[in-house]
Formats: C-alpha cells, structure tokens, sequence
C-alpha cells in the first residue's frame, strides 16, 4: 500500500487530494480493493473525495489494499502535517495627505504555537498594482482607496485578506505674497490658502520656526537676504510650503557730516549712494549739479543742504549737511580752557578751517616742555601730564597744517589753564 499527498498543507486554505499509488510486486495480480481511514472517516474507494484541514495539527491517514486474489497489504499510518497559515495585520502612517508619501506597515504574524515565519506580503491599492514589500511606499491621490494585504510564510501558507479603506485628503494650495523691500520700512508678508482649509500658519524667516497668522509685519535696520518660509497646515495634518528668496536694501546715500571750511572754498560733496541711485540737493545754490552724488559746493556763507536720493530699488533716504563758513584758511586755537570735567571747555583742542591736511598740535610749558602732542585736530590736551594734573598758568600751543591750496601754514600762541 502507498499513496501520495501535498508536500505542504495549510489549515482552512486550500483542498487536500490523496492518490493511490500503491502496486503489487512481481506483477502476478493487480490491486483490487482499497481501504482508507482519514481522521477516523472510512473509504474503500481508490481516491478518496478531497477534504479541507479545518485546524493546524496533524492527519492521520491509514491505508490498507488488496490484490485481485484477495492478497492483503500491510496497514500503513502516516501523520500529515497541517501549518498554520498567517494572520494578515497592518497599519499606515499619518497624515493621510495626497501630497504626503503613505508608508504601509506590515503588522502580520504566526500564531504563538507556530515555527513558522511570514516571509511574503500581496499588498493591493484599489484594482491598480500593488506592492510585495514588507513595508512599501505609496503616493495616494486624494479620495477614498481601498488597501489590502495577504500574508504568507516560509512554508507557502497564505493567510485570509486583510483590508481597509481610507481616505486621503487633499493638501492645501498656498501662495506666498512678498516683495524685496528697504530697511526701516514696514513689510507686510501675506499667505493665502486657494481652498481655504488652512487652519495653521508656520513661518520661518532664517531664524527659527514660529507659529503665526496668515499676516506678518516686519522692519530691518540692516540690509539682509534669506529665505523666507511659510507652511500652511489643514486640520487633517496636510501641509504645503511656499518659499523664496527675500531681500532688505539699503540706500547708503548720505549728504556727509556737518563741517566747516573757508569762505568761497569748494567743498566737494559725496552722498556715497553710487551710480544706482537719483540724487536731488536743496537748495541748488552754490552747487555746480544738483542732481549728481558728487557736487562741488561754493559759498561766502553759511548753508544747510538737503539730500533726498532714491535707489532703483525705490529705497529713499533724507539726509542733510551744514556748511558753515569762516575767514582762512586759519588754526584757530582759544586762549584759554578749563579742564573741571564740566562738559564745557574742557580740553585744548585746534579749530582748523580750509585745510587740506592737518599735521599736529603740541603743547609745551613755558621753559619748552612738551606736554601733548597728536595728529588729530578732534583730540585735544585735558590738562594732565603722566597723569598728573597741571597748574594754572600759561602755556605755549603750537599747530602746523596744510591749507586747501597746498600751502603749509603754522599757528603759535599762548593758552591758559584755567582751574
């Protein structure tokens, strides 16, 4: 006696077919009669009717035959093994969002009593294609969508199908209004949902991650570029991003600081803007172009001078200079200072006018002591000699400089202390 079965069985899946294969040696006589016993049901025919494993476990199948003259067979017993199929499971990332990728994790299993392993996935999106990764990747259009997994082990056991439906939602669709713009200006940053659904507003502007509204407002003291960002968020958890590249420009242009030069000595201005930008002074008077960053300017008086200049990129800045005029070239020096720290004359210091360079104050006691001495007109002498206050008394100030036509041209005169 002998027959032949499935090499693997699983439980609740597929038919189980028994066939005969039994013979009889020498070839004398042939089988003629079958008996079978399977999980104790009987069957004396050749092939048994097919039957389905209802559990995991084993079958015992007995089997017995008889040749044409009545010669019986041994009985044989054989177990046969029925696996466990899989238990199909799985679970999805969030948000579920059409512009978001939807990582399908598998969550299936063997039973605790199996050896086996799950080894195959059959995922199925809707009736498209699917996937056999453990873990796959999927881009979802927005809508409803029906997902589904079958499981199977090392040993080819798949298990039932596991589904579900979902529904993915649509992302919103954002613009970003914002212009490049100057410093100390206000600058309105302005987000807009085209389907209306957004409820949050993330806006990064180079420094960090920040919770908003769609509305922003902003000045810069400096000239800066960055990128700014905003992110719209539904209440499903669907994003979207607008960004672009933003710039603050400033405008450098400047009518200068005040300063003091002599009667009808040209003073060459020089806003400092550059070839970019238009330059209007006021009034136009003594000046050889009002409209230039570099104007000449030249009086026998006193003059204010205003500077409106605008950049191309429509940056405006209002600035002005005033020039006041003296007799010279000349070194003024005061004949007398008191240095009591009370903010009023307190140190010695040369007023030059219609100079070109200034070369040095120095200041010496009267039997020829230096006591102080610099190249700069804006730095005077305090009264203190290593650090030790001088007497009241007189003093001899000396200064040498070169005036505006290159003429070198020195001053000495006698200064009091005064405590």
């Amino acid at each position: 006696a002998a027959f032949l079965s499935p090499q693997v069985i699983c439980e609740n899946q597929s038919s189980v077919n028994l066939s005969d294969n039994s013979a009889v040696p020498g070839g004398g006589s042939s089988v003629a009669a079958w008996w079978w016993e399977i999980d104790n049901r009987k069957y004396n025919l050749q092939t048994p009717p097919s039957f389905a494993a209802s559990s995991a476990g084993n079958i015992q199948v007995k089997m017995a035959v008889k040749s044409s003259i009545g010669c019986l067979s041994d009985t044989i017993i054989r177990l046969l093994p029925v696996r466990y199929r899989p238990v199909a499971n799985f679970s999805y990332s969030s948000p579920l969002c059409d512009n978001e990728p939807v990582l399908l994790r598998d969550e299936s299993h063997m039973p605790a009593a199996s050896t086996d392993a799950v080894s195959k996935w059959y995922w199925q999106l809707d009736q498209g294609p699917g996937a056999n990764s453990m873990n796959p990747v999927m881009h979802i259009t927005s809508g409803s969508h029906d997902i589904s997994l079958v499981a199977e082990s090392n040993m080819g056991c798949q298990s039932k199908l596991a589904d579900t439906t979902i529904f993915v939602h649509p992302k919103p669709n954002i613009v970003l209004a914002i212009n490049d713009s100057c410093v100390r200006r206000l600058i309105n940053y302005q987000a807009t949902s085209r389907l209306q659904n957004v409820i949050k507003w993330t806006w990064n502007f180079g420094n960090g991650q920040y919770v908003s509204g769609d509305q922003h407002t902003r000045t810069y003291a400096n000239e800066v570029s960055f990128p700014v960002m905003v992110i719209g968020e539904t209440n499903e958890g669907c994003k979207d991003t607008a960004m672009r590249n933003f710039r603050v420009f400033e405008n450098h242009a400047k009518a200068g600081a005040d300063t003091i030069v002599a009667k009808n000595e040209p003073v060459h201005l020089n806003a400092g803007g550059g070839k970019s930008v238009d330059y209007y002074w006021t009034p136009s008077v003594g000046l050889n172009n009002a409209s230039v960053e570099n104007p000449v300017a030249t009086l026998d008086s006193d003059q204010l001078y205003k500077l409106y200049a605008i950049s191309e990129q429509g940056c405006e800045t209002y600035s002005q200079i005033f020039i006041k005029r003296y007799a010279g070239p000349e070194l003024y020096i005061p004949n007398a200072f008191t240095p009591d720290n009370d903010g009023k004359n307190d140190a010695l210091k040369v007023f030059p006018v219609g100079i070109r360079r200034f070369e040095y104050l120095a200041i010496y006691s009267r039997n020829g002591q230096l006591l102080f001495r610099t190249t700069d007109y804006s730095k005077g002498w305090n009264g203190n000699f290593n650090g030790k206050k001088m007497d009241s008394g007189t003093y001899v100030a000396v200064a040498q400089a070169q005036d505006y036509r290159g003429k070198s041209m020195m001053k000495k005169t006698t200064v009091q202390l005064l405590r």
